[in-house]
């Protein structure tokens, strides 16, 4: 099948359409920006004009992609699921109540472990992992995994 994605909003959202592209490659899936089986949005609503860039985005994908399945997560889905659902073309509603879940590790000789991906403000985003880690310190690297591609990383602070 083909997809396409589009993101709106926040580093949250960039990040997680990353990941969800990456997945639909490694099942197989082709990447497309027309033509597509199925189209993805990650939306956003942090402010008033999220709500309409993604009126826009789905107008245009629909247009691009008219035979395809439409798929709307994201904070607008997540906090407006009924305007989202009773979209023209808009056959899939997903919020945000399961944020990324991700494998993680601290140290190179460390399993990997399950967190979750949040963003905690603008410029942040917060893993929490579900087992507590043992001596994690600031200025420590953290690398993401979905399987064995790296998804993410950042610094501990």
């Amino acid at each position: 099948m083909k997809f396409c994605f589009a993101t709106l909003g926040c580093k949250v959202n960039q990040f997680e359409t990353q990941a969800l592209a990456q997945l639909a490659q490694q099942r197989g899936h082709v990447l497309a920006e027309k033509q597509a089986d199925v189209c993805i949005i990650n939306t956003c609503t942090v402010t008033s004009s999220g709500d309409h860039k993604t009126l826009r985005v789905l107008h245009k994908l629909q247009k691009e992609n008219p035979n395809a399945i439409v798929a709307l997560c994201g904070c607008f889905a997540q906090t407006e699921p009924e305007q989202a659902s009773a979209m023209d073309g808009v056959h899939i509603v997903c919020g945000t109540s399961n944020r990324a879940a991700v494998k993680a590790r601290i140290r190179y000789h460390q399993q990997e472990q399950w967190a979750t991906v949040t963003q905690s403000d603008a410029d942040t985003l917060e893993l929490v992992f579900d087992e507590p880690q043992r001596a994690i310190t600031k200025g420590q690297s953290v690398v993401m995994y979905d399987g064995d591609i790296v998804v993410g990383g950042g610094t501990i602070v």
